[in-house]
């Protein structure tokens, strides 16, 4: 393939007109090009190297190697073994190879079509003696054990720099004498670090102000709306707010625009004890009437954060704020437990969220403001770099690179409040993020002056649920005009919002359980408490109520997570059944279900679709008594209840346009279900509870009650055709004891498979364990493909079992009979499939079954 002829002008006249330049003593040989300010704005590839840090220390009379040498020495003086074992600042200067990758630009290569845009953008001559260029350089650091002089330099070594390297991408001001037009050209003086350590407050105001002036009521989403709305309309108990003008604890009349604050309690503060910010005042009975007298807050020992986000509510004109250890009564049961479970209709009820976005639990306050600098740039996360790209431009680092990562996302309790809150600051320790439904704002985005936010795409005629009038258009046009005039906001590409039906809110469900379980708790307590805001909303979006934080309305679906065997469970919480992922301290997914929907998206409607085989009960801890559930019953596509089978003899065909691969005929299913012994007509033939199981479980709160079958004598044995790439887990198969292969278990830990799977060993007597069906559904997407293929193939059956593995809680021979309380009670272990033409070999039978 040929070179583009323009960029090979490009570099040759690059290189000509370094020749034809006088030679900077400030610069060593091999940095003469960075004089070039052309150069450094449009041919970055042209200036990347690779140097030990011994020679650019060599080069100590060289501004560029000695503003490198110095954000490498930075970087290492912590001491940290972020590439060996060792301590990288033991690493010796020559072992140390600093990859130069060239100058980057914040602009993100907005110009990246006509490269030469970038010189204007790029350069400041708001100086009338001098010239600067604000960059960052790309440098990858490198250890490499006895590298000598003649493999680096012969480029031999150069592919060793993948095996163990950080990356840091510095910020430094090139300062050149002159500007552009004055006689001779421009030398380069100084090179400095270019740091911004301070937040700009009128930036923040002006996202705020611009956020509610032009995206107005669109940043709220429509179901959200509603939502709020109904929640605004009474406030928890004891509300209170903070008056950040008379620093006094109020509590408003009724509806008043506030600000709330996400942040990480001081871990001395969890812990208890006489350590550093144990001293500092919450809000109690004994001190509510003090904290509720003007000036009450001034006088008293507050956290830096919650002092710097008062400060920073007055700054930016609002009035009150809401903050959880003030505005909570902590020793009041009753009022702390309304707040706790309505955290909901606060944060989606204040305007906006401060949220300390800290990697820190040591209780500083918010980086970048009230004379609190920020860290260097050289300790920000590497921005992602595009070397291929003429334009030089930089991704900024985002949300994805500072707020995800932090240990604030960590935790138990910021997660409803990054859920649930309308709009966001996000203070890290660089930078200020805004982020909105609409879209994100980035402080990276506005240090250069000349750059103008990108304009927000139109939307497509479909997003719109009725016809706009011509003044609502126009209307829309001039809030796009308007749009572009917040400065650094990037507008997210809008979806069709109509699609938001109950399979979508299901995936949202599935996607926050997986985050949420993943998550750090000081108490096990708090497991359902942090949870609670978040399942209000699911609550109302799914028209359901919840159970241990599982939607009724979808528990088939919901009772299939999976911890792959690392299940560690809250022993000291007795009262959280183990069918709830609450019972866990590993994190809880769910595989199952998203596995089987087709080609894997999330789009799709095959998250709820299921076959209804099981009626459950409830032993509602509130009543007292075992109520039926209301769960929505389904047979795959529809909503079908198991009753109307009493009239069919056929099982209903589940053709739909959505089901691309694999469209099983009437007869085909027929015969694969009346040979199943758990089918919908034996699901109605045992719809009886056992009295005995029922008695048993009134004495359980919170356990499911319900009949199904049950299959005792199965067999774990390690799957060896698939061996993944994760050594630490594996795939487990389910086996009849004669050895047949009938199911299988996902991903499953191998500390898990030591203690529950049958080794190879025919001496070792095999380890019999007890499966129950919980609901019926499909094969996956892949299997139904690939099943196109071959359609007389004679294991047609592409139906399966959902199946719980459970452990009884009371050995078998302390049970006297099938019916004594021994019998029934068991506890959930993990999930698995079965092939349902295969359970007829498992040997089941019926039994009810108390799930505590």
């Amino acid at each position: 393939m040929m070179d583009d002829p323009f960029m090979v002008d490009r570099a040759t006249a690059a290189l000509s007109n370094l020749k034809l330049r006088p030679r900077n003593p400030l610069l060593c040989q091999r940095c003469q090009s960075w004089n070039n300010i052309e150069t450094v704005v449009q041919h970055g590839s042209t200036l990347a190297n690779i140097r030990s840090l011994e020679q650019l220390a060599y080069n100590a009379h060289c501004l560029l190697c000695r503003a490198l040498v110095s954000a490498v020495e930075t970087r290492r003086s912590a001491s940290q073994p972020e590439l060996t074992n060792t301590s990288s600042s033991s690493w010796p200067a020559a072992q140390i190879l600093v990859r130069n990758h060239g100058p980057f630009f914040l602009d993100n290569g907005i110009h990246h079509h006509h490269p030469t845009a970038h010189t204007s953008a790029r350069i400041d001559n708001s100086e009338v003696i001098q010239t600067t260029v604000r960059l960052l350089i790309s440098l990858e650091i490198s250890f490499v054990p006895e590298v000598s002089m003649r493999d680096w330099v012969d480029g031999a070594a150069v592919t060793t720099l993948a095996a163990s390297h950080i990356c840091i991408t510095p910020q430094f001001a090139l300062r050149f004498s002159g500007v552009q037009g004055s006689p001779g050209p421009p030398q380069l003086i100084s090179i400095e670090p270019w740091e911004v350590p301070f937040f700009d407050i009128s930036l923040l105001r002006t996202w705020l102000r611009g956020c509610e002036e032009v995206h107005h009521r669109e940043c709220i989403d429509d179901e959200l709306r509603k939502a709020t709305q109904l929640m605004r309309s009474s406030w928890p108990r004891d509300f209170r707010v903070i008056d950040v003008h008379e620093m006094k604890l109020i509590r408003p009349p009724g509806l008043v625009r506030f600000v709330a604050l996400s942040y990480m309690w001081q871990q001395q503060q969890e812990d208890g004890g006489n350590s550093p910010g144990a001293d500092h005042v919450q809000l109690e009975k004994h001190n509510a009437t003090q904290l509720e007298s003007a000036g009450g807050l001034v006088d008293i020992a507050l956290p830096d954060i919650i002092s710097d986000a008062i400060a920073l509510c007055r700054d930016l004109g609002e009035s009150y704020l809401w903050v959880d250890r003030l505005c909570i009564i902590q020793d009041d049961a009753v009022s702390k437990h309304d707040q706790i479970h309505h955290m909901d209709r606060i944060y989606q009820s204040a305007i906006f969220t401060i949220v300390g976005a800290l990697n820190s639990r040591d209780g500083g306050g918010l980086p970048g403001y009230s004379g609190r600098p920020r860290k260097a740039s050289v300790w920000s996360p590497p921005r992602s770099v595009d070397l291929d790209s003429a334009g030089r431009g930089i991704k900024q680092n985002s949300m994805e690179a500072l707020v995800y990562p932090s240990l604030w996302n960590k935790r138990g309790w910021t997660f409803q409040e990054r859920i649930l809150a309308r709009r966001c600051l996000f203070i890290t320790e660089f930078l200020v993020i805004f982020e909105c439904s609409q879209g994100q704002a980035s402080e990276e985005m506005t240090y250069t002056t000349q750059q103008q936010p990108p304009e927000p795409p139109p939307r497509s005629p479909d997003e719109h649920h009725d016809a706009s009038p011509e003044s609502e258009q126009d209307e829309h046009r001039m809030r796009q005009q308007e749009h572009r005039q917040i400065p650094g906001f990037r507008a997210y590409v809008k979806r069709n919002t109509r699609s938001k039906t109950a399979s979508y809110y299901l995936i949202f469900y599935f996607h926050r359980v997986e985050d949420y379980t993943s998550r750090q708790f000081s108490y096990d307590r708090d497991i359902l408490e942090a949870f609670a805001g978040v399942g209000n909303v699911l609550s109302h979006s799914l028209s359901s109520s919840m159970l241990f934080g599982l939607p009724e309305k979808h528990l088939p679906q919901a009772l299939m997570w999976t911890c792959r065997g690392a299940v560690r469970r809250r022993e000291n919480m007795p009262q959280i059944p183990s069918w709830s992922w609450a019972s866990s301290l590993s994190r809880a997914d769910y595989f199952w279900i998203q596995a089987w929907m087709q080609g894997g998206s999330t789009a799709r409607e095959h998250i709820i679709q299921i076959t209804s085989l099981v009626y459950f009960y409830f032993q509602d801890p509130e009543l007292c008594a075992l109520r039926k559930l209301d769960v929505q019953e389904r047979w795959m596509g529809k909503e079908m209840a198991i009753d109307a089978f009493r009239d069919l003899d056929e099982i209903p065909n589940v053709l739909t346009k959505k089901m691309k691969y694999y469209k099983p005929g009437v007869e085909r299913t027929t015969r694969t279900w009346k040979e199943c012994p758990h089918n919908p007509w034996q699901t109605l033939a045992h719809t009886a509870l056992d009295p005995d199981a029922c008695r048993v479980a009134a004495s359980i709160p919170g356990c499911l009650v319900f009949n199904t079958t049950v299959a005792s004598d199965l067999i774990l044995k390690r799957d060896h055709r698939h061996q993944p790439e994760n050594q630490s887990e594996q795939d487990v198969v389910i086996c009849t004891r004669k050895g047949a292969v009938v199911g299988w278990m996902n991903r499953m830990s191998t500390e898990w498979i030591a203690t529950h799977v049958d080794d190879d060993d025919e001496n070792a007597p095999p380890r019999r364990h007890e499966f129950i069906v919980l609901c019926g559904a499909l094969a996956n997407w892949k299997t139904r493909k690939a099943f196109v293929a071959d359609p007389a193939a004679k294991n047609y059956d592409l139906w399966r079992l959902h199946v719980l593995l459970v452990e009884r809680v009371f050995p078998s021979s302390q049970s006297s009979s099938s019916s004594s309380s021994g019998a029934h009670v068991v506890r959930r272990v993990e999930v698995g499939i079965v092939k349902t033409q295969r359970w007829k070999e498992c040997s089941p039978r019926w039994e009810t079954v108390v799930l505590c």
